[in-house]
């Protein structure tokens, strides 16, 4: 009987390329295959494409290709649209210090944890929690935050060819220092939120953008060099945007809160405005600049709109792909439209606020909790440094096991004990539209206690307990896929283990 690999070629125990099918040492039968056994590969590099080995999942054609693409999806709006604005807002250049340190000991080490993550499971978003099928929940929560950026992204692209804006009533002085801000845990809130969107951490396409690395891909040093990216675009974009709209002040004889805008206005709008002073080509550099901006919306409304496709299409591989990416874009049109409506702005900032800072926030806290604290936060550390083949330090552990989890804990209850009514050019919003909002969080909440009891139901034990306990431990297909790293992998748990 024939053996037919995943690309529709047929084999035998022993491969074209003579690498021999271990799945088949020890069976009578060559011709029945074990479940879950993968072809072994051992001429393959440690680092770049691996050769098929039964496991139906895409890989990048070199490690050029996923830097790349983390470099797209981090460097984005975010950077230039949402920064510049959050510092105005925020204390001018004293909200660098929370941001800086936020990015320091929040946003890397997610960044590489989610990396690390989709990595060494080859799993997406929510496949990936076999480490502790009880948070698997987590999982769909990112996918409905990500869905809800979705919903608004193409407006922000569509700012590209035309917005109004309105002025923004905030003081000058917010350009430059308000040192007094930093003492308020709303600025840390923003920092952080800020930290998310720019990176997109807790969204899920770093996990899936990991899950189609090579097992041995250099993902420390991929992501100690995306996120420095990111912080200098942040920077570079917050002095360039200002700099602009000083020397359009001075050009027009008034002070920056003159022509400075509130919202997306402050980057569609007033930049707009500072490029239409330039002596030299104004309309090249105009066009140019929208662009660009249309560019990076693209970049990162692509990753985002891939993450939900392959949390789809990982939950359903009998779907066809093709017809999910329609589906998922449709729905996205559709969603959209009310964005187009005179409202839209206002809708939008509710949608950010709730269905996209307080979810992410949550998700980012369990995630961490369930790596570090369930599964084990020396667990996680001996199975990357077994996959990067490099020590990790104790900056990892202090980060992923404390200051990530209690951190975000305490700046989420303490904003939301503190935090004042939403307000839209100084209008407080509804208290319907407010519950409205509360609902599309609740969403993503809801589904984290739901999977966690389908979880449960689905252990074996005598005993509630028991089935708790046992929901929260690996499954068995938790690890590495291909069956060279995994025998490896399990040899060295073993080898750990007896040390012990």
């Amino acid at each position: 009987m024939g053996v037919t690999d995943p690309n529709g070629n047929n084999a035998s125990s022993e491969t074209k390329s003579g690498h021999v099918n271990v799945g088949f040492e020890g069976f009578d039968d060559p011709g029945i295959v074990p479940p879950k056994v993968a072809t072994e590969d051992v001429s393959a590099e440690a680092e770049g494409v691996e050769e098929d080995d039964g496991i139906e999942r895409e890989q990048w054609g070199n490690p050029l290709e996923f830097l790349m693409s983390c470099i797209s999806l981090s460097v984005g709006l975010g950077n230039i649209w949402r920064f510049p604005y959050t510092a105005y807002k925020n204390g001018g250049g004293a909200f660098l210090i929370p941001y800086l340190i936020v990015l320091t000991f929040i946003g890397r080490p997610v960044y590489f944890l989610e990396i690390a993550l989709g990595q060494f499971s080859s799993y997406g978003p929510v496949k990936m929690w076999g480490i502790s099928p009880f948070f698997k929940g987590v999982g769909y929560g990112s996918a409905i935050g990500t869905t809800c950026i979705l919903s608004y992204y193409a407006m922000l692209m569509g700012s590209v060819f035309e917005l109004d804006g309105e002025a923004s009533n905030i003081s000058v002085s917010q350009l430059f220092f308000e040192n007094e801000k930093m003492l308020e845990p709303q600025v840390w809130f923003e920092a952080i939120g800020q930290c998310f969107f720019s990176l997109n951490t807790g969204f899920g396409p770093l996990i899936m953008f990991g899950s189609y690395n090579g097992f041995r891909q250099n993902s420390y040093r991929d992501a100690w060099i995306v996120s420095g990216l990111d912080t200098f675009t942040s920077l570079f974009a917050g002095i360039t945007v200002f700099a602009v709209l000083g020397n359009l002040a001075g050009e027009l004889g008034v002070d920056v809160q003159d022509v400075a805008r509130g919202g997306a206005g402050l980057t569609f709008v007033s930049f707009a405005q500072g490029l239409g002073t330039f002596t030299v080509v104004p309309q090249l550099f105009s066009v140019l600049f929208y662009i660009m901006l249309l560019t990076l919306g693209v970049g990162s409304g692509v990753s985002l709109s891939g993450t939900v496709i392959a949390v789809i299409h990982d939950n359903n591989p009998q779907w066809s792909r093709p017809w999910i990416v329609t589906g998922v874009c449709t729905g996205g049109f559709l969603l959209g439209i009310m964005y187009t409506t005179p409202g839209g702005q206002f809708l939008s900032d509710l949608v950010d606020y709730f269905g996209a800072n307080f979810v992410i926030y949550l998700m980012v806290m369990l995630e961490a909790i369930g790596v570090s604290w369930v599964y084990g936060i020396n667990n996680i550390i001996d199975d990357f440094e077994f996959m990067l083949d490099r020590k990790l330090g104790w900056y990892w552990k202090i980060c992923w096991a404390f200051i990530v989890p209690v951190g975000l804990g305490f700046i989420l209850i303490y904003s939301l004990a503190t935090s004042e009514r939403m307000t839209y050019n100084k209008l407080r919003y509804p208290d319907g539209v407010i519950v409205f909002g509360w609902l599309i969080a609740g969403l993503a909440f809801a589904v984290i206690p739901f999977y966690a009891i389908k979880a449960i139901r689905k252990t074996k034990g005598d005993t509630l307990m028991e089935k708790i306990k046992v929901s929260f431990q690996p499954t068995e297909d938790w690890g590495p896929k291909r069956s060279k790293f995994r025998k490896e992998w399990l040899a060295h748990k073993q080898q750990k283990k007896d040390q012990n």
